[in-house]
């Protein structure tokens, strides 16, 4: 009885050591996609902001200043004087092109390069309107990205609000982790205010949508937000909002809080609540569901 006690212990110590490790690895995996979630969205918004304001200048203004000189045209729409802004034309179809060049630091202290292209059928505060927008050697704080996105102008809603869709796929590659990124996103804007302008500080909306990420040829999540992410961009992050992550194996909550400008939201998972820095885009700290 002794000896076939002693043969039993290893190999249940053996198979709760393999367990271990499928856990911890499962538990790590979910840590890094909600932190993966949070990057995408946050680098997506960084670009959005861009675009957004620079298409709604009238045709013809990044040719004048580029006569003027002196760098004007960006810092009107707080890109960083080192950003080059040209356009096709002063006719639609117009193609836009945002040139960070080699490194350069944009008004919320994000270091961006290379190029966002711009496609735009028509003016955009027009219904029907479609812009196109995708991205040339483009990285931000050292993570390339490269995909697209298409914009489509749906009209105002009875509360005469511009409600603005876009479809998105997006691939991030993560450099100093090692990671890549594939983000995909179906979501509806409700603006309401600045949407007229080129002015960003003036800007607020409410986002609505669903989708998909993936790393590294893992498991791919489903992404769906609960409540409305609401983005007022007088402050640098997003407000409030929740967005649920699902697989097979079960699903978390990135809540982005009640609506205080901070760098705090949180992810649930398993009855479990772990805060996320939203500068730094990473936990804070050790996560007991995830770094165990």
């Amino acid at each position: 009885m002794m000896k076939k006690t002693i043969l039993i212990l290893p190999a249940i110590i053996l198979a709760f050591g393999i367990m271990s490790c499928e856990r911890n690895k499962s538990m790590n995996a979910s840590s890094d996609i909600a932190e993966s979630e949070v990057l995408g969205l946050t680098l997506a918004e960084a670009s959005a902001e861009d675009v957004h304001s620079v298409s709604m200048e009238p045709p013809g203004t990044f040719r004048m200043f580029g006569i003027m000189g002196g760098g004007m045209g960006p810092r009107m729409h707080h890109l960083s004087g080192c950003a080059d802004v040209t356009e096709s034309g002063e006719e639609y179809p117009r193609e836009i092109i945002i040139d960070f060049g080699e490194g350069c630091e944009d008004w919320r202290g994000n270091i961006k390069t290379g190029k966002i292209i711009i496609e735009i059928s028509d003016d955009m505060k027009n219904e029907g309107a479609t812009r196109k927008v995708t991205y040339e050697n483009y990285t931000v704080r050292g993570n390339e990205i490269s995909g697209s996105r298409t914009i489509v102008n749906k009209g105002k809603n009875e509360d005469g609000n511009w409600i603005i869709e876009s479809q998105s796929e997006m691939s991030i590659n993560r450099v100093e982790e090692g990671i890549v990124i594939n983000r995909t996103s179906n979501a509806t804007r409700e603006w309401l205010t600045g949407f007229e302008t080129a002015e960003k500080m003036d800007d607020s909306f409410k986002i609505t949508g669903f989708g998909s990420i993936s790393q590294d040829g893992s498991s791919t999540y489903s992404r769906k937000i609960l409540v409305p992410l609401f983005v007022d961009r007088s402050c640098r992050y997003i407000l409030s909002g929740q967005v649920e992550l699902t697989n097979a194996e079960g699903s978390m909550l990135i809540d982005y809080g009640d609506g205080t400008c901070d760098n705090t939201a949180t992810v649930t998972k398993d009855g479990v609540t772990e805060e996320i820095d939203l500068t730094r885009c990473k936990f804070r700290g050790r996560s007991k569901f995830n770094r165990q």
